[in-house]
């Protein structure tokens, strides 16, 4: 349809499933949508797209918008046009509120939402809307929202918790950061398509792909490692991320010598993990977490043993350093413990 005009106020529902659709086209004199009173939108699929010179915009306000569902497109195609609200020429209070839905909103001015400098852009306090704009001025305070707002391609969680009601996908190119102390929950029933990248400083439940998590290595120059980690990860706002799931492959260590060998301390906020290793590279499993990594260099001590049956019995340590030093030659038949190895310690490695 062309312009939708009320006196008084709008509700768009979206049928019993959600499925119901309306699109509105404006006119050079008139934006898609404007009431003079509240327009409500509660779920269906809205599409509004604007050419109003001056004040173009794809949902115009004189009081207030309030989205609590639905997937609504609103487009400002010209001049200081937004999507949704006000043009940046408008000086009279607006009200602008998301709850919910999955919300697409440009404008031609560079910015898609704006409520006016005098006006309020907020969500609810338990608002789960995931909004994509080119731009939203910065005299509306972030303080307040709750929800997930792409800026572009950058997305950000605000809120401690967000839980998603609605089916979203994250474009291929496009980030989202869950910054400390934050949380997405993706509950059973809700899909998101991540074909971007989530950078999780905070906590992420549920299910999605390409989940990067923060990585810290340590000591590994001091092991040997005389070149960078082939890993499937990224460096984001000067920091290193591991993507979940993915091997971490060292490679290109130095040499060991005949007892030498390398240990790996996987360590999470949750758990911790020692691997032991003599190869010349070693892969490890990106957590699902926040991850440091620490690589050391050690020596075995050789334990007096004897065999029975094949079966390695318990022994003493028989020589000291200082004397493999002088005389490395060994008796042992070929294995050796870890430095300070009890005996559980299930690392039981040939020399050779």
């Amino acid at each position: 349809s062309t312009n939708i005009r009320v006196n008084d106020s709008l509700t768009i529902y979206g049928q019993k499933q959600g499925t119901g659709k309306l699109s509105v086209t404006g006119s050079m004199e008139r934006p898609a949508m404007e009431s003079a009173g509240a327009i409500t939108i509660n779920g269906g699929n809205v599409i509004a797209s604007g050419l109003m010179a001056g004040i173009d915009l794809g949902i115009y306000e004189t009081s207030s918008i309030t989205i609590n569902g639905g997937n609504v497109t609103a487009i400002g195609k010209v001049h200081d046009s937004v999507g949704i609200g006000r043009a940046l020429t408008g000086t009279s209070k607006g009200i602008i509120t998301f709850n919910g839905g999955v919300v697409n909103a440009t404008g031609d001015s560079g910015y898609g939402i704006n409520a006016s400098s005098n006006g309020t852009v907020s969500t609810g306090t338990d608002g789960h809307a995931v909004i994509f704009t080119n731009g939203i001025p910065d005299y509306h305070s972030r303080d307040l929202w709750n929800g997930i707002v792409f800026i572009g391609t950058q997305g950000k969680v605000y809120g401690s918790i967000v839980t998603l009601k609605d089916n979203v996908t994250i474009p291929e190119g496009y980030t989202l950061e869950i910054g400390k102390n934050q949380k997405l929950v993706i509950p059973e029933g809700v899909t998101l398509t991540n074909n971007g990248a989530i950078f999780v400083d905070g906590a992420f439940e549920g299910t999605a792909d390409n989940l990067y998590y923060p990585l810290n290595i340590t000591g590994a120059e001091n092991a040997g490692w005389d070149c960078t980690t082939s890993l499937p990860g990224a460096n984001y706002n000067g920091k290193t991320y591991g993507k979940a799931g993915k091997q971490l492959l060292f490679r290109g260590f130095a040499a060991l010598g005949e007892r030498q060998y390398r240990v790996f301390t996987v360590k999470t906020d949750e758990t911790t993990k020692e691997v032991i290793s003599r190869s010349s590279q070693h892969s490890i499993t990106m957590p699902y977490a926040g991850t440091n990594i620490n690589v050391e260099l050690k020596r075995f001590l050789p334990l007096s043993f004897g065999l029975n049956g094949g079966e390695l019995e318990e022994g003493s340590l028989k020589r000291s350093e200082e004397d493999l030093k002088a005389d490395p030659a060994s008796p042992l038949q070929g294995y050796l413990y870890p430095e300070k190895a009890n005996r559980e310690d299930p690392y039981i490695l040939p020399t050779a």
